[in-house]
């Protein structure tokens, strides 16, 4: 599935994770595209869209307004994830913007959507910024507030969501197709939680099943990068699809 993952970034921030986002989806053919130097992206080729823009006074960037105006109907038809970055410092405030920041009917259609965190440079911004930081949130230099954690979760999110679809699809590559019975493959990714929480599911069904990654998911399970992977055998890919289906679509109930 090809993947867009689309932003605007005023000091970086917004780009830098974005590409922090491409990086959690390496396995997948997708492209990180800045809006204000590709304004009219061809949205045809991807059957997946991420949108990403940071927020002042309380919005997305114009830029990434119009282009969701623009390309609305072309936007309803993909598959879609949302993220916003900013630095609101409570729950309610983050949620607040996150809920106005997109077009009610992407963010009604959206996946995931998250308040992944901010930050504060000082050394990008105009001395009209650096006033207006000062006084408003009474900051004097530069911050990092990105909330890794929230920005994992958003990656384990669109990913669980990919590999719903490829299931659902009954999906083996042409390599997996011409390999043996035991040959090993891979049927969920994600934090070390929720792989465990997999694998039980499925030893429950009466199907072999390993963690791959295990190791250093249970010393470091927080790093971003850290995903681990659920593995069977050929011969149980049919039966194990059906099993990761059903909890993906129950963790997104």
């Amino acid at each position: 599935m090809k993947i867009a993952i689309l932003y605007i970034s005023k000091h970086g921030t917004t780009e830098k994770i974005a590409r922090q986002i491409a990086v959690g989806l390496s396995e997948q053919e997708s492209k990180v595209i800045d809006i204000k130097k590709h304004p009219h992206p061809d949205l045809e080729q991807f059957e997946f869209i991420v949108l990403g823009s940071s927020i002042y006074a309380g919005k997305i960037q114009q830029r990434m307004d119009s282009f969701c105006q623009e390309y609305s109907s072309q936007l309803q038809q993909k598959i879609i994830g949302l993220f916003i970055c900013g630095m609101q410092p409570t729950e309610e405030q983050r949620e607040k913007e996150l809920i106005r920041a997109f077009p009610v009917e992407l963010f009604e259609k959206a996946i995931t959507k998250s308040f992944l965190g901010g930050e504060f440079l000082f050394e990008r911004m105009s001395v009209w910024e650096r006033w207006i930081v000062r006084h408003i949130s009474k900051v004097s230099n530069s911050v990092s507030m990105i909330n890794d954690y929230a920005v994992q979760q958003f990656i384990s999110k669109l990913q669980s969501h990919l590999f719903l679809s490829s299931l659902d699809n009954d999906y083996l590559s042409k390599a997996e197709v011409e390999t043996d019975e035991d040959t090993p493959i891979k049927v969920y990714s994600g934090e070390m939680w929720e792989c465990g929480m997999v694998k039980s599911l499925l030893e429950d069904s009466g199907i072999e099943v390993f963690l791959n990654n295990e190791n250093f998911g249970n010393v470091a399970p927080w790093i971003a990068g850290a995903t681990v992977t659920v593995v069977v055998p050929k011969r149980y890919f049919q039966q194990a699809s059906l099993v990761v289906k059903q909890f993906i679509r129950n963790n997104e109930a």
